[in-house]
């Protein structure tokens, strides 16, 4: 069976939620109306964070060149609700016909109704709630067609945080398989554990390690044999911001891959993801007076040039 991502990142994923050493960025402004970063460093010294901005009533449109052609060819537009909460999301997924996918999301408050999309992607999944606002179920109808094809059961905590998923795979009233959550004082995940055929055996497990409220570190049990195959190590700079990940394969000591991530004052400048065999892609980034990202470039070859570029426009309300 394939695995969900874990439970904090599929909820970050429903809410929706981190001279130049790129050589492949030009010097001076970016586009129109984004600042471009000079020398990078982690800027810390010089930045005070910003208001989180407001999503609230927004569209984003995000254009995608894949070749950087200046084609633009693919076009995904996002409209935020009142509360900040995607309930749109529409995709031209490139120059060639029946590529659009168009998504929309139902919500009570905070709390995620429904998903459904059609076009070249057609599903939908739906989410119940108990009379205490906790998650109880979701189900996924793979043809949107009102027969479903796979059911989630959930118990909670006190506090609402999910223990236990039995999953129904094909929605005949089986259970086929168990994901169990664990989670510390402060509400943060730190371990999940999955048992594939729901026979009592650990098939995978997944440790998260926290220091004052970030993730520091992953240790991953990838077939159940008590020995970690993965372990992946986060580094931050004083104001919290991500710096450094490592992933390490195997129990080996040299990183499989490594990415860094560089600031000019507040603003996130350059993302370079390196592998143990010397691959390189570097992302450099332009930001608003908001602090938002509004244009992308990516180098994957190391030649200097940029292989695919990204625009973003902001549409809020004034």
């Amino acid at each position: 069976m394939t695995r969900s991502v874990p439970l904090f990142c599929a909820v970050t994923l429903f809410m929706g939620a981190c001279g130049s050493s790129d050589p492949g960025k030009p010097s001076g402004d970016g586009p129109s109306g984004a600042d471009s970063a000079g020398d990078s460093d982690t800027g810390s010294d010089v930045c005070v964070p910003p208001e989180p901005f407001d999503v609230a009533g927004c569209l984003e449109i995000e254009e995608f060149d894949p070749n950087a052609a200046g084609r633009w060819p693919n076009v995904e537009r996002r409209q935020f609700n009142e509360n900040g909460r995607e309930q749109s999301r529409d995709t031209r997924g490139g120059e060639e016909p029946n590529t659009e996918r168009i998504c929309r999301t139902e919500w009570d408050g905070d709390r995620i109704l429904s998903e459904q999309c059609s076009g070249v992607s057609i599903y939908r999944y739906e989410y119940v709630y108990s009379a205490d606002g906790f998650l109880e179920s979701s189900s996924y109808d793979a043809a949107s067609d009102g027969v479903l094809d796979k059911i989630w059961t959930y118990s909670t905590d006190a506090a609402g945080n999910v223990l236990e998923a039995a999953i129904d795979d094909d929605a005949d009233g089986v259970i086929d398989a168990v994901q169990t959550f664990a989670w510390d004082a402060d509400g943060n995940q730190v371990e999940e554990t999955w048992d594939y055929t729901y026979d009592g055996v650990v098939n995978f497990r997944r440790e998260y390690i926290w220091t004052e409220g970030l993730l520091v570190q992953e240790l991953e049990d990838s077939d159940g044999d008590g020995t970690n195959d993965v372990e992946i190590v986060y580094e931050y700079d004083e104001l919290n911001r991500i710096l450094r990940v490592e992933r390490f394969e195997a129990g080996s000591t040299t990183a499989a891959e490594t990415s860094t991530w560089t600031y000019v004052g507040c603003a996130l400048d350059t993302k370079v993801t390196f592998d143990a065999g010397g691959n390189r892609v570097t992302r450099s980034y332009w930001t608003d007076d908001l602090g938002r990202v509004v244009y992308e470039q990516e180098d994957f070859d190391t030649d200097g040039t940029p292989d695919r570029i990204w625009a973003t426009e902001w549409i809020c309300p004034s």
